[in-house]
């Protein structure tokens, strides 16, 4: 690979990436609401080797690197945030993990 990042072949691709937030962000999103859409490629120089294709329909069966990066779109509000992330494989296995909480002022 010409690329910084290891390469890795997933053996079941990711279809479907989900992100629901565990406290309210803001008075648009309460506890327990989608908010994958308020998330975007970061950065957008390497959406396409490290980014959620998924949102285009796309199955992610390849990866430059262990991690997908999104930034966040939306303003929340004060306070402790952390978010539920879905992964579901092409299997139609399910991967869920909690983000470590944040504290915004």
């Amino acid at each position: 690979s010409n690329y910084n990042y290891p390469f890795y072949k997933l053996e079941d691709g990711i279809i479907k990436l989900d992100i629901n937030t565990v406290n309210t962000l803001n008075q648009d999103y309460p506890v327990g609401a989608d908010v994958t859409t308020c998330f975007k490629n970061y950065p957008r120089t390497v959406e396409q080797n490290i980014g959620d294709s998924t949102q285009k329909g796309d199955t992610i069966n390849v990866m430059y690197g262990n991690k997908i990066y999104l930034a966040l779109r939306t303003t929340p509000q004060a306070g402790t945030h952390s978010f539920r992330v879905t992964l579901t494989l092409a299997s139609g296995k399910k991967i869920e993990r909690e983000t470590t909480p944040i504290m915004l002022y």
